[in-house]
């Protein structure tokens, strides 16, 4: 299938290296722009982009999808298929309908479980014991289209958010797999409704999410330590002589 791959953080780089050696062809990534990173703010390319730069695909930038501009210029790339994985912008109707299979996002979840922005921490923080990679169909709400397949794999007791969220990122490359293959034998597969009575979301994380609270059970205070590693990582008040440090 003629694919092209929208993207923007390191949970896509695997299923774009997968991509690139399939037998789909990547047509285009379409990215996030440069913005400055890091401490010295200088400028950088997604990591998307900078994997897509390895691989020799062609790259777009923009920071709005949906403008008529670019839809246009989706349409005329003639792909089969939009792939969407850690993209951070909303994708309009119009836009996906360039596609004849429209697009397919890989979300970090069982979905309807923790739904948005900060999946993998959400299920350690709150103790699941499971979790996985659900590939659905895009729709105009946020990770509530039909699902197509789901991929589950248990929470390790020891397990950080880098750590899962990097074996996940391993495991949307056989979802990938089979959805694409779905899509071979039906150019719009229905899915399954997800069921809004269990859907659960999952914000984006903040420093304040960092603060321990020392009143609260130890395993609770360890899954915060797990779910927010690398960032914003754990910290608290300490009243000393000499005052609150934090």
């Amino acid at each position: 299938m003629r694919v092209v791959f929208f993207g923007s953080g390191d949970f896509g780089v695997p299923a774009l290296r997968w991509l690139a050696n399939s037998r789909h062809r990547v047509v285009a990534v379409v990215t996030q722009p440069d913005r400055p990173a890091g401490r010295g703010k200088k400028v950088r390319p997604t990591p998307l982009a900078e994997r897509a730069q390895q691989e020799g695909f062609e790259v777009l930038r923009t920071g709005n999808v949906n403008d008529a501009t670019f839809v246009a210029t989706l349409s005329a790339l003639e792909a089969d298929i939009g792939v969407v994985v850690d993209f951070g912008q909303k994708i309009s109707e119009a836009a996906r309908s360039v596609f004849p299979s429209e697009c397919i996002n890989i979300h970090a979840s069982l979905l309807p479980a923790w739904r948005g922005a900060s999946p993998v921490a959400c299920a350690i923080l709150h103790g699941d014991t499971k979790t996985g990679v659900t590939v659905f169909r895009l729709t105009d709400r946020w990770d509530a289209g039909p699902i197509l397949l789901t991929r589950e794999t248990a929470i390790g007791p020891f397990e950080t958010r880098e750590e899962l969220f990097g074996r996940l990122a391993g495991v949307g490359c056989d979802a990938l797999d089979a959805a694409l293959q779905l899509h071979e034998g039906d150019p719009l597969p229905p899915g399954r409704p997800q069921d809004e009575a269990n859907a659960t979301y999952a914000p984006k994380l903040t420093r304040a999410d960092s603060l321990l609270d020392f009143e609260s059970p130890a395993e609770k205070i360890a899954r915060r330590c797990r779910a927010m590693w690398p960032w914003p990582g754990g910290r608290c008040c300490f009243a000393g002589a000499s005052g609150v440090h934090i």
